[in-house]
């Protein structure tokens, strides 16, 4: 399964979804009854699904030892970070990493304490920045599993390894103070060890356990998985409303001006020399001939000079589109069966009739109905 599973869905009520997802198929993470009636126009309810391994080999969870539930001693398993940043990462809460930092003094090697800050998203949409800090004081922890021990053999209830079949140790029993004094002294050690990392989890476990996340699960629960609803911003009804979507676009072309510049308050271009040479090279020259007048209006003979030679340097491909263009242009026709004119055919010929049959053509009229389509008339 991916981390995270997300499915839209129609506005409903906390009781739909809690008959959609029941407790006994996924453990539910509910922030607000008042969640789905929050959803405001441009809001969406989404659906997150999210999967944690309840194998402590996976590093998503850790052991918090062991509790009795019923009859039975099961795991009492807690979120590492990275299942930690899963959950908050699928409830849309944003971790400030500036503002998650370790907050004690350093001079004790025996205590530790962070703070966890974020952005959590309510059930209306609003975002709010939360904190919550988490202290291990090593001694502290020793000192309660030593005492927790020495109850457990004094009630009789002090098991010589673990299980429902161990034997119970008898409270005057001399090996029983060896395995409370070994099994306080892993405590310790695992403690110190993990000192830091288990402040910072506990910081934001503290944190997302406000939206309904046990400080820690058994085996059993964590086989299933988390659905969480949260409310989004529904960007398809928000480019489908006009309004809406012209604001966005007006917004990105602000946007682009404040980075680009606006094109109408640009400073003048500064001319240089290579941009002279380049608008001289590109610049149209206006054909003129000696018998051009003084309007420089080219006459028909040297126009049609000039078109010869355009001819003169068609491939047969070209002189074919040229032919094509000047039937359809003049409306051309055969002068005895009246037929319109096919220009492969006029084409297909030795390279001077192709030029005697495009010139035939370009002398002949063109009817004022027809509009000139980029052949000279």
């Amino acid at each position: 399964m991916p981390m995270a599973e997300t499915k839209s869905t129609a506005l409903m009520t906390v009781k739909d979804l809690e008959a959609k997802y029941p407790d006994n198929q996924f453990n539910r993470l509910f922030p607000s009854t008042q969640l789905v009636e929050n959803v405001q126009r441009f809001q969406r309810l989404n659906i997150e699904i999210v999967k944690i391994d309840p194998d402590p080999k996976a590093q998503e969870v850790f052991s918090l030892g062991k509790t009795k539930v019923g009859n039975n001693w099961v795991k009492k398993l807690s979120f590492t970070k990275t299942a930690l940043d899963k959950i908050a990462f699928t409830m849309g809460i944003v971790w400030i990493p500036e503002k998650c930092i370790r907050v004690d003094d350093r001079s004790n090697r025996d205590y530790f304490e962070f703070r966890a800050t974020a952005l959590v998203t309510k059930a209306d949409g609003q975002k709010v920045e939360l904190s919550n800090t988490k202290a291990i004081d090593v001694l502290a922890y020793v000192e309660e599993t030593h005492q927790k021990l020495r109850n457990e053999l004094e009630d009789g209830k002090l098991r010589n390894g673990f299980g429902n079949n161990a034997p119970m140790f008898k409270p005057e029993d001399p090996a029983a103070l060896k395995v409370i004094e070994r099994r306080t002294r892993d405590r310790e050690i695992e403690l110190r060890k993990h000192g830091l990392s288990l402040a910072e989890s506990g910081a934001k476990n503290r944190l997302i356990r406000t939206l309904n996340v046990k400080p820690w699960y058994t085996e059993e629960e964590l086989a299933l998985p988390f659905v969480v609803p949260r409310i989004d911003r529904d960007v398809e009804e928000m480019v489908a409303d006009p309004a809406t979507r012209a604001e966005i676009i007006d917004n990105g072309s602000n946007a682009m001006k404040k980075v680009f510049g606006n094109e109408d308050n640009a400073p003048p271009k500064q001319s240089t020399p290579e941009d002279s040479v380049e608008e001289a090279e590109f610049t149209p020259v206006e054909e003129t001939t000696e018998a051009a007048g003084s309007e420089g209006v080219i006459n028909e003979a040297d126009q049609r000079n000039i078109f010869l030679e355009e001819v003169k340097s068609m491939q047969t491909d070209e002189r074919i589109k040229a032919m094509d263009r000047m039937i359809k242009g003049k409306a051309l026709a055969h002068p005895t069966t009246k037929k319109p004119l096919d220009a492969n055919q006029l084409a297909n010929k030795p390279s001077e009739n192709q030029i005697e049959n495009l010139m035939w053509a370009y002398d002949q009229p063109t009817p004022e109905a027809l509009v000139d389509d980029g052949f000279p008339a």
